[in-house]
């Protein structure tokens, strides 16, 4: 009886073996199934990229050739660089970049609608964290809407930029804000704004314009209060 239990034991140990081979095979197949899968995305989506990237730089060189002379034809073939970017790629790393040029170049073109659609639409869809983004789309956004006279809007965009953190043009952006505020008639907040930055700013060299607008704000209105 030795022999033949020794030979079932081997009989199932090697049945045993084959089976568990078997499926050690087939994952050992889904794995190298799925490295293969993996590798066919990140080269389709490296292959998108790319594509995005030749656009993007077609574009932006287009708009460096069209700011010294505003050239209407250079500006507009860059944009279709841009819009092709954003409707063909909209998952590429440089969507956010396309948006934020796109909305420079409607801008020149004096399509301040449309330059703010660009701007919001990064702020919407791309949600980008990257301070910089958010405050030229900001910025552009303050830029937009004082060109076509919403004020308050205006007002809150560069507020907004100025807000951001070590935004590089908070000053800058403090005195559009300022700007703004009195070309909507609101001279108090404007007033306000000014004397808030003079704090801090009494030496720098905007600190004389500064002053020259609180002096022509209290001449003009005697120093009150706007109800």
């Amino acid at each position: 009886k030795a022999p033949d239990e020794f030979q079932t034991l081997t009989s199932r140990t090697i049945d045993f073996l084959a089976f568990h081979q078997k499926k050690a095979m087939v994952g050992v197949a889904v794995i190298v199934v799925v490295l293969a899968l993996v590798l066919v995305v990140r080269g389709y989506t490296n292959m998108m990229n790319n594509r995005a990237m030749v656009l993007y730089n077609e574009g932006n060189a287009g708009l460096e050739q069209a700011l010294p002379t505003n050239d209407e034809a250079v500006y507009k073939q860059a944009l279709a660089k841009f819009e092709q970017l954003v409707n063909d790629y909209p998952r590429s790393r440089v969507i956010a970049l396309a948006f934020i040029q796109a909305g420079n170049v409607q801008f020149n073109l004096k399509n301040y609608d449309r330059a703010a659609e660009n701007y919001q639409n990064f702020l919407n869809k791309v949600g980008s964290d990257d301070n910089d983004f958010r405050l030229l789309a900001y910025n552009g956004l303050g830029y937009c809407y004082e060109a076509l006279a919403k004020y308050k809007d205006a007002a809150e965009y560069y507020e907004r930029a100025a807000s951001v953190p070590d935004s590089y043009v908070k000053d800058q952006a403090r005195l559009s804000k300022a700007r703004v505020l009195l070309k909507g008639g609101n001279w108090s907040e404007a007033l306000k704004t000014y004397e808030e930055m003079l704090k801090t700013q009494a030496d720098s060299l905007d600190a004389d314009l500064i002053r020259q607008q609180i002096n022509q704000i209290n001449q003009d209105h005697g120093g009150a209060s706007k109800s």
